[in-house]
C-alpha cells in the first residue's frame, strides 16, 4: 500500500519488552528494536517508533502499565518479555496468566502482534553454574506457555529459542561483556530472525487498512 504521494505508507511500530528492547549490552547502542526500525524506514520512510520497553520489566509490571493507560493505535506490535520473570522466580502459572492478560489488552483490530519466546539464557556466562539446569527447565516451561498463547490468539510467533540455541552454543560472542545481555552480534542475530515475521505483520496490517487513513 502507498500513500497519495506515491510513497510506501509509513508505519507506527510499538515495541514492548525489557532491557533487551532497550539494547542493553550493545556497544553501538542499537538493540533489536532500533535495528528493526532501521530496516522499516528503508522500506517505509517517515515511519515512527514508540518504544515502551523498560529496564527490569516483568509480565506483572507490564500488565499493570497497560491496564492503567494504553491508547496507542500502532500498525503492529512486538512483545518480547519474560527473562526477568525467570530470574525473579515467578511461577509458570503466574507468568502465563500475566502474559495472556497482556495479549488481551494489546489486541486491536488490524494490529498484528509479533511475539518471541525466550532464548536459552542458561548459557549466559554471568549465570552461576548451579542455576543453569533450573533456568534451562524454566525457559522450556515458559516457552511452552508463550507458544500456546500465540496459537490461542493467532499471534505471529518467532521461535527465538530454537534459532538462538544453535548460535549460543557455537559462538561465544552472542553475549555482551556483562555476561547476560546480548552483544552487538547477538542483537544483530535477533533482528535477522525477527525481520521476516515483522514484514508479514506490516504487510498484513497495511493491506487491511489500505482503504482507511494512514496509520
Amino acid at each position: 500500500p502507498i500513500d497519495r504521494s506515491g510513497h510506501a505508507r509509513p508505519v507506527t511500530y510499538l515495541a514492548l519488552g525489557d532491557s533487551t528492547g532497550l539494547g542493553l549490552g550493545a556497544k553501538n547502542g542499537y538493540g533489536y528494536v532500533e535495528q528493526l526500525m532501521s530496516r522499516i524506514k528503508t522500506e517505509h520512510p517517515r515511519s515512527r517508533l514508540l518504544k515502551l520497553c523498560r529496564l527490569g520489566e516483568t509480565t506483572t509490571s507490564l500488565r499493570q502499565r497497560l491496564t492503567e493507560n494504553f491508547s496507542v493505535k500502532p500498525t503492529f506490535v512486538t512483545l518480547s518479555i519474560g527473562m526477568n520473570d525467570l530470574l525473579q522466580g515467578i511461577s509458570e502459572q503466574e507468568f502465563a496468566a500475566n502474559y495472556e492478560a497482556i495479549v488481551i489488552r494489546l489486541r486491536q483490530p488490524a494490529v498484528p502482534i509479533v511475539i518471541t519466546n525466550l532464548p536459552d539464557i542458561s548459557f549466559a556466562p554471568r549465570l552461576p553454574k548451579s542455576m543453569r539446569e533450573e533456568i534451562h527447565v524454566k525457559v522450556l516451561l515458559f516457552n511452552k506457555q508463550i507458544e500456546a498463547i500465540a496459537k490461542r490468539y493467532g499471534l505471529l510467533f518467532v521461535d527465538l529459542y530454537e534459532a538462538s540455541s544453535k548460535m549460543i552454543t557455537a559462538h561465544s560472542k552472542f553475549f555482551s561483556l556483562d555476561g547476560f545481555h546480548p552483544s552487538d552480534a547477538g542483537y544483530e542475530f535477533w533482528t535477522r530472525i525477527m525481520w521476516p515475521t515483522v514484514k508479514i505483520a506490516i504487510n498484513r496490517s497495511l493491506k487491511v487498512s489500505q482503504h482507511g487513513s494512514v496509520l
